[in-house]
């Protein structure tokens, strides 16, 4: 009996042995998730709720990060007179779903913060595109809710200057009818992206042309990304620069955008332009 046992634990054993081998080197050979860099600028464009107004500034930053949790400050002003309308300072969390949920301080009260992030890819770091909610909550009255979309540059500190005034056309990918021509305005760079105007001119009656506030940036590698918001909806846009032959000379820029208009029409398509350098 004793003889039987004996073999029969040692195999148990070798086979527990393997089996706890095997799920290290299983472990060890899953992808670590890592945490994005959010550090640096946030800057775009804020509309409060039912406001029929064009869209306020956001000059933020993200000052601190450790691992997922992040510490960062801002202010949103208006868009004309350049007056302070809030600051505000946050705590939060980035979560594995690229959301950031935090809350945080204002001199009149406190607010809560929750916003999805999109990344894009660049060689020596990525841009990114928040979608952003604050709740303010004054010490005294109603709190209120605001909207925004927030650009964070690509860190490219060599890439081209891409301000200039650009002429194309687009063309939605969902509805024929919505097509037509688009300028643009890049002005120069300002806090490492380049603040704008981009303006889309429907063909067809169906579609009311808009004009809204943009900013955008570039890397080394010739990758455009812009945002832009009006107050009737927002806009993204991924591209690529392609120069011309000469310093001064016109540069073709192609790419996809994304729309979401605030009556919940949503829309993507193709656009193309040409982007004259802009002159001192």
């Amino acid at each position: 009996m004793s003889r039987r046992v004996i073999p029969s634990m040692f195999f148990i054993g070798a086979l527990l042995t393997m089996v706890l081998l095997l799920a290290d080197t299983v472990g060890a050979s899953k992808p670590v998730v890592s945490v994005p860099n959010v550090r640096g600028h946030w800057d775009g464009f804020f509309l409060e709720a039912d406001s029929t107004v064009a869209p306020g500034l956001v000059r933020s930053d993200i000052t601190q990060q450790l691992k997922s949790r992040i510490t960062g400050d801002g202010q949103l002003t208006d868009p004309i007179t350049g007056a302070q309308l809030a600051v505000y300072d946050f705590r939060g969390t980035l979560g594995l779903d690229d959301v950031i949920t935090g809350t945080g301080r204002t001199p009149a009260g406190r607010m809560d913060l929750q916003a999805s992030l999109q990344f894009f890819a660049g060689n020596k770091g990525d841009a990114g595109v928040m979608d952003a909610h604050f709740l303010f909550f004054p010490r005294r009255g109603q709190p209120s809710q605001v909207g925004a979309i927030l650009l964070h540059p690509f860190p490219d500190k060599n890439a081209p200057d891409v301000s200039g005034d650009g002429v194309g056309i687009f063309r939605s990918q969902l509805d024929p009818t919505f097509m037509g021509g688009l300028t643009l305005q890049i002005l120069p760079r300002e806090r490492d992206s380049y603040p704008g105007q981009v303006s889309f001119t429907p063909q067809s009656s169906l579609h009311a042309p808009f004009s809204w506030q943009s900013r955008a940036t570039n890397n080394d590698q010739g990758r455009l990304i812009m945002i832009a918001e009006g107050k009737t909806g927002m806009m993204t846009v991924d591209g690529a620069v392609f120069p011309g032959s000469g310093a001064a000379s016109s540069a073709t820029v192609n790419g996809l955008y994304s729309l979401i208009l605030d009556d919940g029409h949503l829309d993507f398509g193709t656009y193309n332009f040409n982007l004259s350098p802009r002159i001192p």
